[in-house]
């Protein structure tokens, strides 16, 4: 339960993330010397509901998954090291 609490969390902030990259690479592809660009936040949205929902889910999967097994390295090595006796470490 509070695994797929957590992915879906992570995947609504990388599903943000993706979709202020579409509005960016947009606005920046569309402008010339000339001209400004343009760019739309709804549109960012329909491409990432539509065409990248899948990639979008696993990445953030794969995201949790390698933040959770940080937290666990991270969690053994504090441990590891307030054992040592050893002030170097």
């Amino acid at each position: 339960m509070v695994f797929g609490v957590i992915w879906t969390l992570k995947f609504y902030i990388d599903k943000t993330k993706f979709i202020v990259m579409v509005c960016a690479s947009q606005y920046y592809f569309s402008s010339s010397k000339d001209s400004e660009g343009s760019s739309s936040v709804l549109s960012g949205l329909s491409i990432s509901y539509t065409k990248h929902y899948g990639s979008i889910a696993l990445g953030s999967l794969l995201h949790l998954l390698v933040s959770l097994l940080r937290m666990i390295v991270d969690i053994v090595v504090n441990s590891l090291t307030k054992e040592s006796k050893n002030p170097a470490a």
